[in-house]
C-alpha cells in the first residue's frame, strides 16, 4: 500500500506539473505560437488551448476507465504517466510558429489533448489501485496521497518556472528557456515509471481476474447500473475542485491586480503556500479514518465557506506578505481537508469490477467543471459585479452544494460502500 499510494502521489505530481507548467509559460508561449499584434490576444489563444487540456480529460476518463478494469490498474496507470511525460516533453521541442507556420498552434493543440487523454486516467486510477491494496487499512489516510501529489505539481511549476526565468532572464526565456520546465517531465517520468513497474497490481483485481469475474464492457455497465453514484461523484467533485480553482488559479491575478503584489513575490509565495496546503490532505485523511469520510467532507467544505470571504478581505489594504500568506495557507488547509474525504467516498462507492470507470468518469466530469469553468465564473463574477472579492460567493455557493450531496450520500448504504454484491446492487 504505501508503494502504491508513493507511486500515486508521483503519478499525480507530474500530472499537475505538466499542466501547471504550461499555465506560467502562457506569456512566453503565446507570442510563438500565435503571433499577434494584440499581445492580449496571444495569451487569451494559449489560455483557450490550456483549456482544451482540461476538457479532454472526460475522454480519457472514459478510456483509461475501461482500460483499467479490463486489463488492469497497474498497465492503466504505466501507459497514462508515460503518455503524459511524452507530450509535455515534446511541446518542449516543438517548432515555433516562426519555423513552420499554422502547423505550430495545430501541434500544440494537439499534444495538449494528447496531456489532458492520459491525464484523465491518471488520479482515478491512482486512487483506485491505493483503495484495493493493504486490504483497506487507513483508507482515508493513504487516499490523500493523490490530491497532494496534484497540489504539489501545482507548488512545483511556479517555483521551476520562476528558478529558470531568475537564472535565464526574461530575454532568455523568450527565446529559448521555456522549453527547459516542459522538458524536465523526461526526468520526472522516468522516476515515476520506476516507482511504478515496483508497484504490484492490485490484491482486488488479481482476484477478480483469477475467478473470471472481469467485466467485458466495465464502462457500459458503470453507467447502466451505478449512473446515480456515478452523478454524486460528479457533484461531490465539482464541489471541491471549484473552490481549489478559484484558490490556486484565480488567487494569482487577484493578489497581483487587486493587492498590488509583485509578480515575482505572488508567484514564490503560492509556491510555498501551496506546498504548506498540502498537508491538509493528510489531516482530512486521519480525520476520515477517525470520524467518517461524510463528516469530514461536511466539515470541510463548511470551513471553506466560512473562511473563503475573510480571506479576500483580510489580504488586502497593504497586508504584510507574511500576513497574507498565513491566511491564504489557512483557506487551502480548509480546501484540502475537504477534498481527501472525496477520494474515500468515490472509490467505495463501485465494486471492483466497475471501480476505475465509475471513479474515473465522475472525478474527472466533476473535476473539468469545477476547475476547468470556476476562473471564468469568477472573473465573469467580478466584471458583472465590479467587486474583486465576488468569487467568493461562488465557493459559498458550490460548497453548500457540496454539504448536501454529501449529507444525501450519509443516507446511502451504497454510496458508503456497503453493497451487498460483487455487482454493486445495494
Amino acid at each position: 500500500m504505501r508503494r502504491a499510494s508513493i507511486a500515486g502521489l508521483a503519478g499525480s505530481m507530474i500530472e499537475y506539473y505538466d499542466f501547471g507548467s504550461y499555465a506560467f509559460l502562457v506569456v512566453f508561449i503565446g507570442p510563438l505560437f500565435f503571433p499577434e499584434d494584440n499581445s492580449l490576444i496571444s495569451i487569451l489563444a494559449t489560455y483557450g488551448v490550456f483549456a482544451v487540456g482540461y476538457f479532454a480529460r472526460p475522454l480519457g476518463a472514459l478510456f483509461f476507465g475501461g482500460f483499467g478494469d479490463r486489463r488492469g490498474r497497474r498497465a492503466a496507470l504505466l501507459v497514462t504517466v508515460v503518455g503524459m511525460g511524452c507530450a509535455t516533453a515534446a511541446m518542449g521541442v516543438l517548432p515555433t510558429h516562426d519555423s513552420i507556420g499554422v502547423a505550430a498552434p495545430i501541434l500544440l493543440v494537439l499534444l495538449r489533448l494528447g496531456q489532458g487523454f492520459c491525464a484523465g486516467g491518471e488520479q482515478a486510477g491512482a486512487a483506485t489501485l491505493i483503495a484495493e491494496s493493504g486490504g483497506g487499512r487507513r483508507h482515508g489516510l493513504f487516499q490523500a496521497f493523490a490530491p497532494a501529489g496534484a497540489t504539489l505539481g501545482s507548488a512545483t511549476a511556479p517555483a521551476v518556472v520562476g528558478l529558470t526565468t531568475a537564472v535565464l532572464g526574461t530575454d532568455a526565456m523568450a527565446a529559448w528557456g521555456w522549453r527547459i520546465p516542459l522538458l524536465l517531465s523526461v526526468v520526472l517520468t522516468v522516476v515515476v515509471l520506476v516507482l511504478r513497474l515496483r508497484v504490484q497490481e492490485s490484491e482486488d483485481f488479481t482476484a477478480l481476474a483469477k475467478t473470471d469475474r472481469v467485466a467485458r464492457s466495465p464502462l457500459r455497465g458503470t453507467v447502466k447500473v451505478h449512473w446515480r453514484r456515478i452523478l454524486a461523484v460528479i457533484l461531490l467533485a465539482l464541489a471541491v475542485n471549484a473552490p481549489g480553482a478559484v484558490l490556486l488559479n484565480y488567487m494569482n491575478v487577484f493578489l497581483i491586480n487587486t493587492v498590488q503584489l509583485p509578480r515575482t513575490t505572488v508567484f514564490w509565495m503560492s509556491a510555498v503556500c501551496i506546498a504548506l496546503g498540502t498537508s491538509g490532505y493528510f489531516l482530512g485523511g486521519i480525520l476520515t479514518d477517525r470520524f467518517g469520510a461524510t463528516r469530514v467532507v461536511v466539515g470541510g467544505l463548511a470551513a471553506v465557506a466560512a473562511v473563503i470571504y475573510p480571506m479576500f478581505l483580510l489580504v488586502q489594504g497593504g497586508r504584510p506578505v507574511g500576513f497574507i500568506g498565513v491566511v491564504y495557507t489557512v483557506a487551502l488547509i480548509c480546501y484540502s481537508i475537504a477534498t481527501t474525504p472525496v477520494y474515500a467516498i468515490a472509490t467505495r462507492a463501485f465494486p471492483t469490477r466497475f471501480r476505475y470507470s465509475g471513479v474515473a468518469v465522475g472525478m474527472n466530469i466533476g473535476g473539468a467543471l469545477g476547475a476547468g469553468l470556476a476562473p471564468l465564473a469568477a472573473a465573469s463574477l467580478v466584471a458583472s459585479t465590479g467587486s474583486p472579492q465576488s468569487p467568493a460567493l461562488l465557493v459559498v455557493g458550490v460548497a453548500l452544494l457540496g454539504v448536501t450531496v454529501a449529507l444525501a450520500v450519509s443516507r446511502s448504504a451504497a454510496l458508503r460502500g456497503e453493497q451487498s454484491s460483487e455487482a454493486g446492487r445495494p
